[in-house]
């Protein structure tokens, strides 16, 4: 900065020396960072490798490579103790000279804006005197003869006044300048010569640090330059040459001791893989054969003798030689010996002969060879058996397949086994006009081999012999070789990888299968329900009169959660009033009607309008009788009957304890009191319901753009895109696999000292960007380390991975369904008008399907190519989270929310192309028509809701608390309530209704909070939020945002949410103007 303008200006050199000292304090830290650069290089140079020269080099001193090693070493060595030297002189100078106090005390800027002042008044006043006329000084002269006014002329009387003015404030600045500039300048002249001291004395050890790395660098290489590699290397040699002589190492002899114990090489009886690759070989040699083949073998077992004779030539030649030399027969006749001297290839037991009697349906030939072929090889045995097969398949005169069955199997009754529709398909196939791969090809890929196989999938094709199912499943690579009359496939090679590995993830035996029970399946979900039940036909006897069955307390609440992790029931106030329907034995036919519920809101009833007083009474009845509670919600529940017909229930208390730590005497007793309290006010019509749950928070290059719907990467690429959907994680926390959701973003738009900022921050919960929530964390700028905050942490980058490849899957499955579709209607002699138009239009979806299969596996390409690094996936750094806490929200302090929120500055480089502001991408999981009846529960309702253009929710203010209690939509009842939606890291795009009213909740250490409660939207429908889904923001169909996700309570540690808890919304934005006091929400565009 320039002061030239202001030359000679009071405080000019002042400012200057403020500004002069601010430079060397930037000076003097980036100093220290190169010091600590040096540290941290120190530091990695001493956990090289983990080795220790105190430790290590006497042990590595006894090997004769120590000569070859040990001059660098002592370099490094040299390097570290020469560096550390430097540091630990320089750091305590700069230290000192960091501590030097800023020149500051005279109140520069309030002192000259007083002297400039009375300077100007003076000036001012002194014109105003200059101008008084002669004949104003006569009168003046001849009226003060004789006082009798003033003795002075007004304007003289100003001057004067504005002249000691003028004095005072010009005295107070010289004063300054007099005392205390002085020392200002000379302290100053100090600091200056001091760092100049503190340069030289860095030169000066950098110097010589460098001269003495010179020297000792100029050792090592004479000492290297001295090793002999010759002399190194000899007593190897004399090694080497002793131990290749050693008995061990000699080949032992084998001796046929049914061949005269003549000398020969094992080739019959070996290890199944060994046998596999030599009938490979035998086979191939086939291949070029002349002549018939005759699967015939001669009488006496003479045949084995030439199979001997092939084991003691081989002992001197190689195989593959000697098979050329031999014809087609002795080759069969070897195979032959080859396939009876082990174990049976396909083992053939006797319930498999009366099983698979009339031969194995094609849709189970999989599991009949997973089952029948020892060591689960079945795919290569079915290679072998296509092989083989393919031999034959041009010799009609005679059926192999009685020979070939024998051989195989072992077994004279296997033949019917072998005959199945799918061999009787490869009989006559020509693999190479359809499959465009080799072998090889596919084995280079990893889609051959040991413990590999192609996965199977749908293919659309029926077969005259085989059982006329819709869909049948059979290996893909024999699927598309066993139709010679299809055009080829044009499918990668990546594609049918994708195939595969979605086939192997749902596999039964593979780790990724689920056998979790879902409550659409009645049978399973009955037959676990007798676990808990003394018989099938009648409940269990309790001893607690206050306690509900067994049966009543596992399906009182199903319906609520999709997947059968209801909460359980524990205590009901109307349990004699209203009694829960007993089990019933199913007709015959059905299993019978299992009772369902749903979730609902409160508003409009007599709860709603006593909530805020009767609430805190009940939470602090509850805590009175000792009671660990998890939760208190209102509630309402609609149930469903048998016809399906629905009825909404009365308004609900309904309170959370953690499992086993309640009694049903302890819930009836506290019940008797809070139903007091609500008739008290009026609310004799709320029940009150205790359920068990435990509560859980919900923490796992430049961004894309959201995408049309008709890309076909619209919906795997939405974590990769600045919408509400981008998952969070921390460096921090990478080894915790950690991670949640994106709340929002604001501006901040002023720093703190009120200067302009650009800078745009996210916002998430503390407990998904720190480890530590106990304490806030401030980032302190310059030279502070950062804490890192990054877009998909490890799991769901792999996650996003595996939805790329089974959407490819997908896809290519899909246009293997078009080819055949295609053929079979190209192969109809006189085709209609209809088969002329689905022709078209099959024509047009393969095309389409092509396209779209091209453009995602480039798009893999790049994920795989640009986001693979962790690294590479930083997005921004922490600057503010505030440690979790009950905060009140009014001075009683009675009521509390909880804060648990952070905000991370994003990176401009990688935001600022596609930042459009906070808005959620809608997704291409749900249409329009599904999102609008979502929000539109009733038509007719007052609701402004329009689904917005490519698919793209902005979110522009936050629901006031006022309209929380009376909210702007209307359902299917005519009654008000409050749909709203979230995009969460784990559960994804899902809906659910806010409660009405705000839930009291109580954790493990007894914090005791009022959140909003979110439950899941209707009957079976999926939960609202899942752990991984805590920071996302919850919002109406309005754009407005309803609150910060941050826990859910769950039936059990494992199990599946049925009521979320937020944070309002119009309260975090306030908590953050406390941080960020300029800050600006809702922008849609970067700069403010």
């Amino acid at each position: 900065m320039s002061y030239s303008a202001d030359k000679g200006l009071p405080y000019t050199a002042f400012k200057i020396i403020l500004e002069e000292h601010r430079y060397m304090n930037d000076f003097l830290t980036l100093v220290m960072d190169k010091l600590h650069a040096d540290k941290r290089y120190l530091a990695k140079l001493e956990r090289i490798g983990g080795w220790d020269w105190e430790r290590d080099a006497k042990q590595w001193a006894k090997s004769s490579i120590w000569p070859l090693i040990s001059p660098l070493l002592s370099y490094f060595e040299d390097e570290k103790r020469h560096l550390k030297q430097c540091i630990e002189e320089l750091s305590p100078i700069i230290e000192k000279l960091q501590r030097a106090p800023f020149p500051d005390g005279l109140d520069a800027e309030w002192n000259l804006d007083e002297v400039r002042k009375a300077h100007q008044q003076e000036q001012r006043e002194l014109k105003i005197v200059q101008q008084i006329d002669a004949h104003s000084v006569s009168l003046w002269r001849s009226e003060a003869k004789t006082p009798k006014g003033s003795l002075l002329l007004e304007q003289d009387r100003n001057h004067r006044r504005a002249v000691l003015r003028q004095h005072d404030a010009a005295e107070r600045v010289t004063y300054q300048y007099v005392n205390y500039m002085p020392s200002m300048l000379e302290n100053h002249q100090q600091r200056a010569e001091d760092i100049k001291s503190c340069i030289q004395t860095m030169l000066t050890r950098y110097s010589e640090l460098a001269s003495k790395l010179s020297s000792s660098c100029s050792s090592a290489m004479n000492g290297t330059a001295a090793f002999v590699s010759s002399a190194f290397i000899s007593p190897r040699h004399d090694q080497v040459e002793q131990e290749n002589s050693h008995i061990m190492l000699r080949k032992a002899e084998y001796r046929n001791p049914v061949d005269y114990l003549r000398t020969a090489r094992p080739l019959l009886g070996l290890e199944r893989v060994e046998s596999f690759r030599m009938i490979k070989q035998v086979i191939e040699s086939l291949n070029n054969r002349s002549g018939l083949l005759v699967w015939s073998v001669p009488e006496n077992g003479v045949w084995l003798d030439p199979v001997f004779e092939l084991e003691r030539s081989c002992v001197q030649s190689d195989l593959s030689t000697l098979l050329k030399e031999r014809n087609t027969m002795w080759k069969l006749n070897f195979l032959k010996a080859l396939l009876w001297s082990n174990s049976p290839l396909i083992t053939v037991t006797d319930s498999d002969i009366k099983q698979y009697g009339g031969g194995i349906p094609r849709y189970s030939i999989e599991t009949a060879l997973v089952h029948m072929v020892p060591g689960h090889k079945w795919n290569d045995v079915l290679h072998i058996m296509v092989q083989i097969l393919d031999l034959f398949r041009k010799e009609k005169e005679k059926d192999p397949f009685p020979e070939i069955s024998h051989d195989l199997t072992h077994r004279e009754a296997s033949l019917s086994h072998l005959r199945s529709s799918v061999l009787h398909t490869l009989f006559d196939m020509d693999p190479s006009e359809v499959f465009p791969f080799t072998d090889e090809d596919l084995d280079k890929a990893g889609l051959l081999g040991e413990g590999k196989r192609l996965s199977t999938c749908p293919t659309g094709h029926r077969d005259n012999e085989s059982s006329p199912e819709a869909l049948e499943q059979v290996p893909f690579y024999l699927l598309s070789a066993s139709t010679s009359h299809l055009p080829p496939l044009e499918l990668s090679i990546f594609v049918l990888q994708c195939i595969d590995h979605v086939g192997q993830s749902k596999s039964p035996d593979s780790s990724f299968s689920s056998s979790s029970t879902t409550s659409s399946d009645p049978t399973s979900f009955l037959s676990n329900l007798t676990l808990t039940t003394t018989s099938q036909g009648s409940d269990s006897t309790v001893a607690s009169p206050y306690a509900v069955s067994d049966y009543e307390r596992a399906v009182y609440y199903r319906g609520i959660t999709a997947d059968g992790d209801q909460p359980d029931l524990l205590y009901r106030s109307d349990l004699a009033t209203n009694p829960f329907p007993s089990r019933q034995p199913p007709a015959r036919g059905s299993f019978g009607h299992l009772p369902s519920k749903s979730v609902r809101d409160v508003y409009n009833t007599s709860l709603h309008k006593v909530w805020r007083t009767v609430g805190p009474q009940i939470r602090d009845l509850v805590k009175a009788h000792k009671v660990r509670y998890s939760s208190i919600d209102p509630v309402r529940f609609v149930s469903y009957g048998e016809d399906k017909k629905e009825t909404l229930g009365p308004p609900i208390v309904w309170i959370a304890v953690p499992p086993n730590s309640t009694s049903p005497e302890t819930a009836h007793n506290v019940t008797q009191a809070i139903l007091a309290i609500l008739a008290e006010n009026k609310a004799e019509d709320v029940v009150v319901e205790w359920r068990e749950a435990v509560l859980s928070k919900l923490s796992g290059p430049p961004l894309m753009p959201v995408v049309n719907s008709t890309n076909p990467t619209a919906h795997v690429r939405r974590i990769f895109t600045p919408a509400l959907n981008v998952p969070l994680a921390t460096k921090e926390r990478e080894t915790e696999d950690a991670q949640g959701s994106l709340t929002m973003f604001f501006h901040e738009n002023k720093d703190k000292n009120g200067n302009h900022s650009n800078k745009v921050l996210g916002v998430s919960n503390c407990h998904v960007l720190r480890a530590d929530t106990t304490r806030n964390y401030v980032f302190r700028g310059a030279g502070a380390a950062k804490q890192v905050v990054r877009v998909n942490g490890m799991r769901r980058f792999q996650q996003g991975i595996e939805e790329i490849k089974s959407i490819l899957a997908t896809r290519g499955i899909r246009a293997n369904t078009y080819t055949r579709e295609i053929a079979e209607l190209e192969a109809k002699g006189n085709r209609s008008n209809d088969d002329n138009k689905a022709l078209r239009r099959n024509r047009q979806l393969l095309t389409d399907e092509q396209e779209d299969i091209a453009e995602l596996e480039e798009f893999f390409a790049e994920v795989k190519s640009h986001w693979s690094d962790i690294e590479a996936r930083n997005i921004g750094h922490l600057r503010v989270t505030k440690a979790i806490k009950a905060i009140p929200i009014d001075a009683a302090a009675d009521t509390c929310y909880t804060e648990d929120w952070g905000a991370f500055e994003i990176d401009e480089m990688k935001f600022k192309a596609e930042f459009e502001g906070t808005f959620v991408d809608l997704g291409t999981a749900l249409s329009s028509d599904q999102v609008n009846e979502i929000f539109y529960p009733r038509s007719g309702t007052r609701t402004t809701f329009k689904y917005p253009n490519a698919r793209k929710l902005r979110i522009e203010e936050a629901v006031s608390r006022e309209l929380l209690d009376h909210p702007d939509l209307l359902d299917s009842e005519n009654q008000p309530c409050l749909i709203v939606g979230k995009d969460g890291t784990t559960t994804g795009l899902t809906f659910g209704r806010y409660a009405g009213l705000e839930s009291y909740l109580c954790n493990d250490l007894g914090v005791e909070t009022m959140e909003l409660g979110i439950y899941n939207l209707g009957k079976d429908d999926p939960v609202f939020s899942d752990k991984g889904d805590s920071g996302a923001l919850i919002w109406d169909g309005n754009g407005r945002a309803l609150g910060q996700l941050h826990s859910g309570q769950y039936k059990g540690i494992s199990s599946r949410s049925h009521v979320t808890y937020a944070t309002p919304a119009w309260w975090l934005l306030e908590r953050i103007k406390l941080e960020f006091p300029h800050a600006v929400f809702f922008r849609n565009t970067w700069s403010v």
